[in-house]
Formats: structure tokens, sequence, C-alpha cells
């Protein structure tokens, strides 16, 4: 897929990035996974777009433009935190008793809970 543009028309490939989108979110979780059908995977779309530049800006912390002409001006400067993370497991109301939450979730959930300290 490396520097294709289009859409993934192969099941193996698309397989292969299902996997990685999931493995990716859940690390261990596609071991455990019931694995997409055909007909999942003809109702999913995969993308493929090569990335040959990208940018990020990250900062902590409130502006520093106090003593600059921005800080002159009258509008308002500060911070607005986004946080994203996951929830609680919620199972499935159907799902038999005794299936415990897979050990990949439980770690996801662990490190969730421990980055929020």
């Amino acid at each position: 897929m490396r520097g294709r543009r289009g859409g993934v028309d192969d099941r193996d490939e698309q397989r292969s990035s299902v996997e990685g989108c999931t493995e990716n979110a859940v690390p261990g979780r596609w071991a455990g996974a019931r694995r997409p059908n055909s007909q999942e995977l003809a109702a999913t779309s995969i993308l493929a777009l090569p990335i040959t530049e990208a940018s990020a800006m990250i900062r902590r912390g409130p502006p520093e433009d106090a003593d600059s002409a921005d800080g002159a001006l009258r509008v308002w400067a500060g911070v607005l935190p986004l946080h994203t993370g996951w929830a609680s497991p919620i199972p499935d109301p159907k799902l038999r008793s005794g299936i415990p939450l897979p050990a990949s979730v439980q770690q996801l959930i662990a490190t969730e809970d421990t980055s929020r300290t």
C-alpha cells in the first residue's frame, strides 16, 4: 500500500488494514477478536493515501503573547483543553455469561485510568 493512492479493493490488503487499525486502537485485540467476514469487508471502505508531509503543534501552558502585539488585542486568549480516551466497556446485552473482558481491553482501560492521574 506504501505510496499508493485510492480505494483498496484487494481483500487481503483490506484485512491487513483492518488488523492494523484494530491493533493501533487496542494493542493485542486482533488476536482475540472475530475476523471480519467477506460481507463485512465488502461493506468497508479502505482508502490508501501516501503521507508525504505532516506537521503538528503541541504545547503546554498558557499563551506567551502578553508582552506582544497580540497581547494588546481585545480578544480572548487561553487554552481550550481537548481530552480523548476510552470509557468503561459496555458488554453486548446478549453476551453469554462467563465470557470475560479480553486482556487487551483490560490493559487499555488500566492504561487510560493511570493517564488520568
